[in-house]
């Protein structure tokens, strides 16, 4: 008696990681709403997963719309570190003109 196929597939350790980043990146979200710049670190850190997740399932509209969150996350990362230390930088600058 042959075996209709529906035997369940076994779950890669690459599966059940990135079903945990998704939580994350929820998570990542929550803290971006809250003004948390770190969301923004955590949020492209786990974007490999999602490009993993949307070809592994071939959801090529989810590959789409990753794309376009990780040049918001780059902007963000951007917009609150990168300039943000630049500030920091003229500012330290300018405070420490008058001492030397």
């Amino acid at each position: 008696m042959a075996t209709g196929g529906n035997a369940p597939r076994k779950r890669t350790v690459m599966e059940y990681a990135s079903q945990v980043a998704l939580f994350v990146g929820a998570l990542a979200m929550v803290g971006v709403g809250g003004g948390n710049p770190w969301g923004f670190v955590i949020a492209f850190v786990i974007q490999p997963f999602w490009y993993y997740t949307a070809v592994f399932n071939r959801q090529w509209g989810l590959l789409g719309a990753s794309t376009v969150y990780t040049v918001a996350w780059i902007l963000g990362i951007y917009n609150h570190w990168v300039v943000l230390c630049d500030d920091v930088v003229q500012f330290l600058t300018t405070i420490t003109a008058g001492l030397f």
